[in-house]
């Protein structure tokens, strides 16, 4: 059976309660935040020299060149997006001369993102051309 603690005298119940612990705050707690802080603040500095290092290895890295000088100049979206289409369209033609592939370019009935990209359409054949 369980015995009734009850009964049982304030000091045996204040000796159970309190087992030996080191006073909070104390030395050991101390020693832990030192480590802590120290280790925190090594980590920042080894973030900011891999930062600075990584700038500095960068500066001077010269850019690749862009594979086309095109750019299209047109303010509207569906402006521009008819300028590239032109752009690529010209570039495909046979050997007479006649082009291979007509490019339409138009805006979205119901774009997904609004002001996001536009309609491109590529035909193999294009009217006129056999």
């Amino acid at each position: 059976m369980a015995e009734d603690l009850s009964n049982r005298p304030a000091a045996a119940a204040a000796a159970v309660a309190a087992p030996d612990l080191p006073p909070a705050g104390g030395r050991r707690a101390s020693r832990h935040r030192r480590r802590f802080s120290a280790a925190f603040v090594a980590l920042g500095v080894v973030v900011a020299v891999s930062g600075v290092l990584t700038w500095l290895l960068l500066a001077g890295v010269d850019r690749p060149k862009a594979f086309s000088s095109f750019s299209p100049k047109g303010s509207d979206p569906v402006e521009r997006v008819q300028e590239v289409a032109d752009y690529v369209a010209a570039r495909y033609v046979a050997a007479s001369g006649l082009p291979v592939v007509t490019v339409t370019a138009g805006e979205d009935d119901s774009p997904s993102q609004p002001g996001a990209t536009q309609i491109v359409s590529i035909e193999s054949n294009p009217p006129g051309v056999s």
